[in-house]
């Protein structure tokens, strides 16, 4: 799959399919990182480019993932609205539970307190059965005194029952007026929940939709650089070839230089390092551009280094070449025997000539960012017969 797909396609993803986004990002982020070493060698503008390209991608997976955060902030809120929203719609089923309950508790009472009204009517009148104990002073015997005593207990005990029933009707409706009051304010409270959560959501939304316009944003900066890139191809590529045209003079003239010398050798230790302590900031081997897709090759590995950094002989060896070398701007060669040669480039200044006999950690040269460089370092090939191999295989 082109890698210029990728960069275009690239844009806010949703939360499923983050890890995939994250994925491709890594890989588009390591191969300009890659060529961004690469050109430090070759063009400073299009390294400043991707450089820039691969700051806007970093935003842009910021705010991928800033938008995934809030799509998860949103999932929540919503969740919790529903959640009030359900217990709200709960309450309000309660109150209307509540107010058929003090319904029935109100007719209830009513009945009670009617038959107690009856009662105390009927006593009122003198009816039998309120006045019973009038009659007992004309009953004939003790017999029936003694029934009309039971009778009378028995009536007064069911009015006792009767107030009772009454008194509890009364308490129950009193219990259940408390209840609807109580379910009322929960409702209000609950109403005031939901309308927190309402609002959250709709402050969650629009932070998310502005995030959103965000990546678009930055998706549209990214396309303009890659446009940017592309439109620069031809100077950009003019640029790799005429390095590469070097590259291959080199050999030419090396092959040339060490005519007959016996089978190069190979191992750790053969050679020091140019710099030592410097860390190697691009490695030897071929890069995949992001954009363009073609594979470019780094003859070399770069060291760090501030120009005017004192750059040493590698090996016991012969200048072969010191001076100017095209994109490699100030260049020394140092021919080792054995069909070896060691190359500095870059270097701010030389300080030793063709045909001066080297030591090993000899001084040649100062770092520098003649030639095609982004910036002060150190580029170091070593050759074998003519052609670049990998420096960390002898150092």
């Amino acid at each position: 799959m082109a890698v210029a797909a990728l960069l275009l396609g690239a844009g806010a993803v949703p939360a499923d399919a983050h890890s995939a986004s994250e994925k491709r990002q890594d890989q588009i982020n390591t191969q300009i990182r890659s060529l961004r070493e690469q050109v430090a060698e070759a063009s400073a503008e299009e390294a400043a480019l991707l450089e820039e390209l691969d700051g806007v991608e970093a935003e842009r997976r910021a705010l991928d993932e800033k938008v995934a955060a809030l799509d998860r902030q949103v999932a929540a809120a919503q969740a919790e609205l529903d959640a009030a929203s359900a217990a709200l719609d709960q309450v309000t089923a309660e109150l209307a539970q509540a107010h058929v309950s003090l319904s029935f508790a109100r007719r209830r009472l009513a009945a009670a307190r009617e038959e107690l009204t009856e009662r105390a009517v009927r006593a009122y009148m003198g009816e039998p059965e309120a006045r019973g104990v009038t009659r007992l002073p004309r009953l004939d015997n003790q017999r029936e005194v003694a029934a009309a005593h039971g009778y009378l207990e028995a009536m007064v005990e069911a009015q006792h029952d009767e107030v009772d029933h009454y008194q509890a009707r009364r308490r129950d409706l009193e219990a259940m007026e408390a209840a609807v009051q109580a379910k009322r304010s929960q409702i209000r409270a609950q109403r005031d929940v939901v309308a927190q959560r309402t609002a959250g959501v709709a402050a969650a939304r629009r932070v998310q939709a502005a995030a959103r316009n965000d990546v678009l944003a930055q998706e549209r900066r990214q396309e303009a650089l890659v446009a940017r890139v592309r439109s620069r191809k031809a100077d950009f590529q003019a640029q790799i070839a005429a390095l590469q045209a070097e590259s291959n003079s080199i050999t030419a003239f090396l092959r040339g230089v060490q005519a007959g010398q016996g089978a190069p050798i190979s191992g750790r230790g053969i050679f020091a390092s140019p710099i030592p302590g410097a860390a190697i900031t691009s490695r030897f081997g071929p890069r995949v551009h992001p954009i363009f897709g073609d594979v470019r090759t780094h003859t070399g590995i770069d060291f760090r280094a501030a120009t005017g950094t004192p750059v040493r002989a590698a090996g016991v060896g012969t200048v072969v070449y010191a001076g100017p070398r095209g994109g490699y701007g100030n260049t020394v060669i140092i021919d080792h025997g054995n069909s070896l040669a060691t190359l500095y480039a870059h270097l701010s200044s030389i300080a030793v000539g063709n045909g001066t006999r080297v030591a090993r950690g000899q001084l040649v040269g100062r770092a520098g960012s003649t030639g095609y460089s982004t910036g002060p370092h150190l580029h170091f090939e070593v050759r074998a017969r003519g052609v670049p191999v990998d420096p960390l295989g002898y150092l």
